[in-house]
C-alpha cells in the first residue's frame, strides 16, 4: 500500500473547501493509497526522479507527485478549475 502524505498548501486549500466538496476531496485522496495512477493524467517528471499527476474530483483538480522509493504518494495542491471545465 501507498503512503499518502499532505503538503501544507494542500491541507491549508482542504480547509476552505465547501463540506461537500471535502469530503468528495478527502474520498479521492484515500484512494489514492490504493492506486495512485488509477484515472490520473501524468504531467511530468521532476530532475529527482519524482512524477507529477492530477487527477479530477469534480470542479477540483489535485496535484500530486508519487515517489516510488518507498511508496509515497504527496498530495502537493488542491485547486478549482477556473471555469468549471477541463482547464
Amino acid at each position: 500500500m501507498t503512503k499518502v502524505l499532505l503538503a501544507k498548501p494542500a491541507e491549508e486549500e482542504l480547509s476552505k473547501l465547501p463540506k461537500r466538496a471535502m469530503s468528495r476531496m478527502v474520498k479521492a485522496i484515500g484512494q489514492l493509497a490504493q492506486d495512485p495512477v488509477a484515472g490520473s493524467h501524468f504531467l511530468r517528471s521532476t530532475d529527482d526522479g519524482t512524477n507529477l499527476h492530477v487527477i479530477r474530483v469534480g470542479d477540483y483538480w489535485i496535484i500530486y507527485s508519487i515517489n516510488q522509493d518507498p511508496n509515497v504518494v504527496t498530495v502537493l495542491t488542491v485547486n478549482k478549475s477556473k471555469d468549471g471545465t477541463n482547464g
